[in-house]
């Protein structure tokens, strides 16, 4: 997946739902912002999934070890057949990967 700041910014993508994505990246640069407005986010999963949307971040979480920082983005606009592949794709992974139910469930 690719942030187009100031730094366009390369991650990876840990867990991805209908409204946002969690997503790793390499410490580089200056760190986004909570509550920074990121006029690209460009999601790319080979073969499976392409969409760009505006993006909100919404928690960034640094492990210095691992130098790595871990951000919480909130996809706020995008093109509505985007928003139907999107939607479908993540209906597809739930087929796939059912929830498993928990003791609060």
């Amino acid at each position: 997946m690719l942030l187009q700041r100031d730094l366009t910014m390369t991650g990876k993508i840990v867990d991805i739902s209908v409204g946002g994505l969690r997503a790793e990246f390499a410490i580089q640069g200056s760190l986004p912002r909570r509550d920074e407005t990121v006029e690209n986010c460009r999601v790319t999963i080979p073969n499976l999934l392409q969409l760009n949307s505006k993006a909100v971040i919404r928690h960034v979480r640094m492990d210095v070890q691992r130098r790595i920082f871990e951000c919480g983005i909130e996809m706020t606009e995008m093109a509505v057949t985007d928003r139907r592949r999107l939607e479908q794709f993540v209906q597809s992974l739930c087929k796939i990967h059912p929830r498993t139910p928990t003791a609060e469930s």
